[in-house]
């Protein structure tokens, strides 16, 4: 009888050995990479930790890109998103916290915590409001909190497929579920801890899918974002803010944009639009829809496209926003 546990000991010994290693060898390898891969942009201190700001453009007007949940690297996602809009503003990419090259941080993912900390990088960044804010998926919230605390610094929204929060209303209990099941537990552990990192000499094109087929990215762009996804996927950022996202969107449930902001949400026609419509019993759309008090300067908008609706509609986009909102 002893022989069996002797052979699960020295397996459990050996699996822990073998995860002790992985885990070293990961934390050594981020730190390699990030001596490689400096940011592009300026790393501004706020709350004492470091955040990444990049900047271009020379117009009067400063838009603000605010990238969707889990985004390893805003930067490079928006990259041609700014290079379409540069010409006619003056852009930002803000990489909070957990994102990018940032610090990741122990502070509660709060919508407070992310308006606070989001002013606070445009400000060391040498941005002064008002600000044009262009979140994407789940930075719409923090958008609609930041007008709700500070509407004299807000001078537009242009939402790219943007999260609103009144889809806690509709959101399935299954859906809620995920955010807290084992498998996403596991997940998180996996990737946090580098056993992600594994795949990667196999699997090279599954780390950087969401760069292909866009023009302008070279290998070393490619390099970038797989570098970015071990260091930021699962982090304890991340964990946090989609465990409060419930908590965050409620709230704002009550929330619609104040009647004199110019808005504009444009919406993805893709397939996630229609299982949402198929699974929540109300179309995202008719959710956008919402939040709009003012139909004279605000409007939702429907663009042939998946969820990250920049990619590839980068030229429309920039046109929508000189139309919108131009000098």
């Amino acid at each position: 009888m002893r022989k069996p546990f002797r052979i699960l000991g020295w397996l459990i010994l050996a699996c822990a050995l073998f995860m002790g290693l992985v885990f070293a060898l990961n934390l050594g390898l981020k730190a390699a990479e990030a001596r490689r891969y400096p940011p592009p942009g300026r790393m501004v201190t706020v709350d004492g930790h470091r955040m990444h700001v990049f900047v271009a453009g020379q117009g009067t007007k400063t838009i603000v890109l605010l990238s969707g949940l889990g985004t390893p690297c805003p930067y490079l996602d928006f990259r041609p998103l700014v290079e379409a809009l540069s010409p006619s503003f003056r852009v930002a990419v803000v990489e909070g916290f957990g994102y990018g090259w940032s610090d990741i941080v122990s502070t509660p993912r709060t919508n407070t915590a992310i308006v606070q900390e989001l002013r606070a990088g445009l400000k060391e960044a040498g941005l002064a409001p008002p600000y044009i804010l262009m979140p994407q998926s789940i930075s719409g919230v923090y958008s609609m909190a930041y007008c709700q605390a500070y509407p004299e610094e807000v001078a537009g929204i242009l939402g790219l497929d943007m999260t609103v929060a009144v889809q806690d209303k509709y959101i399935p209990p299954s859906l809620l579920n995920q955010r807290r099941g084992l498998a996403f537990r596991i997940r998180s552990f996996l990737l946090r801890n580098g056993g992600w990192r594994l795949l990667y000499p196999f699997r090279k094109a599954d780390f950087v899918w969401d760069l292909e087929g866009r023009p302008g990215y070279t290998d070393y762009d490619r390099q970038v974002y797989a570098a970015m996804q071990f260091k930021n996927w699962g982090n304890p950022v991340l964990v946090d803010e989609i465990r409060r996202i419930g908590s965050n969107d409620r709230e704002l449930m009550d929330f619609r944009f104040p009647p004199s902001l110019p808005v504009l949400l444009v919406i993805a026609s893709g397939p996630q639009a229609e299982s949402i419509s198929q699974g929540w019993g109300r179309s995202w759309l008719a959710m956008q829809d919402e939040v709009v008090s003012n139909p004279r300067i605000q409007s939702t908008m429907v663009l042939e496209g998946e969820h990250y609706i920049h990619r590839g509609n980068e030229a429309r986009i920039a046109q929508l926003a000189k139309k919108k909102f131009g000098n």
